[in-house]
């Protein structure tokens, strides 16, 4: 059965339309995406830098540990937190003590405490992704009245994960 050349033309020209659209969709679909996953891991990282400040100035206040841990309850409290919490590292644990919850429970939380800033997108796109940070903390000149460690020791942690 042969086609008439207009059929065939129409047929030519719907199918470019038809993949032009496909790529299109794509594209944006992609741009959104990755639009998507860098205000995460943004907000992740301002969110954490945020926390850091508030505790290092409670710390320095002598607000101790129970301040401290009203400061991270407030920030779990915000929308979109799945997750803060602050691990410490050895030369916390040496000057103040160990606490379960203060530990690290995975390899990101282990690189932080080696020295190296984690970000990963946690999650798929249909159950839901979360963007996760993880701030090392470093002791500064300001740190070694509280903290028997030399400055640049990494001293612990900060892990927030954001819906």
């Amino acid at each position: 059965m042969k086609m008439n050349i207009s059929h065939r033309m129409g047929l030519y020209v719907g199918g470019v339309l038809f993949l032009c659209l496909s790529i299109f969709t794509y594209l944006n679909y992609r741009e959104h995406n990755t639009l998507i996953r860098e205000m995460g891991l943004n907000e992740a990282r301002r969110l954490s830098d945020s926390l850091f400040s508030e505790l290092y100035t409670t710390m320095m206040l002598g607000g101790g540990r129970v301040k401290g841990r009203a400061v991270i309850k407030r920030y779990k409290g915000m929308e979109d937190v799945n997750e803060i919490r602050v691990i410490h590292g050895d030369v916390i644990n040496r000057g103040f003590g160990m606490e379960a919850d203060e530990a690290a429970v995975d390899s990101l939380d282990l690189r932080a405490l080696k020295g190296e800033s984690v970000e990963v997108i946690e999650g798929s796109g249909g159950g839901g992704m979360s963007a996760r940070y993880v701030l090392p903390i470093v002791i500064k000149d300001g740190c070694t009245r509280c903290h028997e460690a030399p400055v640049g020791t990494i001293s612990g942690a900060i892990s927030v994960s954001l819906s």
